[in-house]
């Protein structure tokens, strides 16, 4: 009798073991292989144009191309300039991820484009623009490299995006030579810009009247020459690449680290983060300032069907976080 009662007792007790694993399995992911996490990228290639490609940020690979945009494709350009629009070099997310902010540099545009039906909200002609940041969905810093570079401010009216701002001009710019990158901080309310040697933090004046400007709040000297991206990478840090390292730079009290993993990396192009995996995808240039895809850190690469590659943006919203 006993010996029949432990039998049973076993029997169930192994059943409930094969119920509890098959209920891990299906909640929790158990046993299982690290998820496959698809997000979609924003790539700009030279003169083709602007891609929205999606990559598992896992197994870093590629994915199908899911949108795509160039001068072409919006009507609000006037013919006698799409062609300003050579040598595209930026591309970032913006209003929540409804619009791409767009520059290129061997001719010189910057715009604002609606991803719904590519309509084109903003253009402004800047030559060498290298990268733009929209802030509270009315200004627009533009950064215009160069000797003679500059940071450029442009007011797209209260009525924006409902009404387009085309063949735009500045409201208020300031020297920075071989100005790179713009990125805007919605919580101290303080926009950065890379130059060549130094990083400027601007505060904006005058926001709610007629006459948009800023003041320079600081300047730091980069820890290395050639300042060429920036970018938000977490709550506190931007992350800025140079002619042969990157490194983090702290907002909290304005120093500089190495950025692990490159921080001997020479001729990053672009640096962006997802907040979310925390996953770092950069461009790298291997033929004289383009690359022919995408790395991801810790290791690997992206391998796209597009030659001279210049930057990749996570499709994540920076300004607005």
């Amino acid at each position: 009798m006993s010996l029949k009662l432990a039998s049973l007792n076993c029997g169930t007790c192994w059943k409930s073991l094969f119920v509890l694993a098959g209920l891990c399995l299906l909640s929790s992911g158990c046993g299982k292989s690290p998820s496959v996490q698809v997000k979609p990228a924003y790539v700009c290639v030279e003169d083709q144009g602007v891609f929205l490609v999606n990559i598992d940020s896992v197994r870093c690979q590629a994915g199908e191309t899911v949108w795509s945009w160039r001068a072409a494709d919006s009507p609000e350009i006037p013919p006698e300039h799409k062609g300003l629009f050579r040598g595209y070099d930026e591309c970032k997310p913006a209003l929540g991820g409804s619009c791409v902010l767009v520059s290129s540099s061997w001719n010189g545009a910057a715009a604002v484009i609606r991803r719904s039906d590519k309509k084109c909200l903003f253009y402004t002609q800047a030559k060498n623009a290298h990268s733009l940041e929209l802030i509270d969905g009315r200004f627009l810093a533009v950064a215009v490299s160069g000797e003679k570079g500059q940071v450029a401010l442009y007011d797209l009216g209260k009525d924006f995006p409902a009404r387009a701002e085309l063949d735009a001009r500045p409201a208020w710019s300031t020297e920075l030579p071989w100005a790179h990158g713009v990125v805007w901080d919605g919580q101290s309310r303080v926009l950065y810009a890379l130059g060549e040697s130094e990083l400027l933090k601007l505060r904006l004046v005058d926001v709610a009247g007629k006459s948009i400007s800023a003041e320079v709040v600081t300047r730091w000297k980069l820890p290395g020459d050639g300042g060429h991206d920036l970018s938000r990478f977490d709550e506190a840090h931007l992350a800025i690449s140079m002619y042969k390292g990157c490194c983090l730079f702290d907002t909290r009290d304005g120093t500089f680290k190495p950025l692990p993993g490159l921080e001997n990396a020479a001729d990053v192009k672009s640096i962006s983060r997802d907040p979310g995996s925390g996953r770092v995808i950069y461009t790298q240039a291997t033929t004289g300032n383009f690359a022919s895809g995408l790395s991801c850190l810790p290791t690997g690469s992206v391998k796209l069907p597009y030659p001279a590659i210049y930057k990749v943006r996570w499709n994540i919203d920076e300004a607005s976080r």
